[in-house]
Parts: C-alpha cells; sequence; structure tokens
C-alpha cells in the first residue's frame, strides 16, 4: 500500500485575520482604558491639591488673625 501523508490542517484565512484583529482591537481598549483612568485620577486629585492649599491657606489666614486679636485681648 502507498503511504499518503495526513492532510494539513485548513486554515481559514479569515479567521486568522478576525482573531488578530479582535486581539489587537482588545489591547486598543484595555490601553485606553488605562490612559482614561490615569487622566481621571490626575484630574481628580490636581483639583483636590488645590482644594487642600486654599483650605491651608485660609487657615493660616485665620490663624494670623486669631493671634493678633488673641494678643490684643490679652492686653484688657
Amino acid at each position: 500500500l502507498l503511504q499518503v501523508p495526513e492532510a494539513n490542517a485548513l486554515v481559514i484565512q479569515a479567521a486568522v485575520v478576525q482573531r488578530d484583529f479582535l486581539l489587537c482591537q482588545a489591547t486598543v481598549v484595555y490601553e485606553c482604558v488605562i490612559c482614561w483612568l490615569f487622566l481621571i485620577l490626575f484630574k481628580f486629585f490636581s483639583r483636590r491639591i488645590t482644594q487642600l492649599v486654599q483650605s491651608k491657606y485660609l487657615h493660616m489666614l485665620r490663624w494670623k488673625r486669631f493671634c493678633t486679636c488673641g494678643s490684643v485681648i490679652g492686653h484688657f
């Protein structure tokens, strides 16, 4: 009997292209999510830092006013 080699597996090029496309699409979506997450966190913390700096400044002004008024009250 003649030995006939086994046939190679059938590869459908459209399926390969579609699989590669889906993998690339998933990677792009993941990178976009990471980018958006970074931007959202940056925006939140930049606003929060601004609020903290303003609060500290107002607290220092109040403390300064309290100290000057306290010394005046102490003289009476």
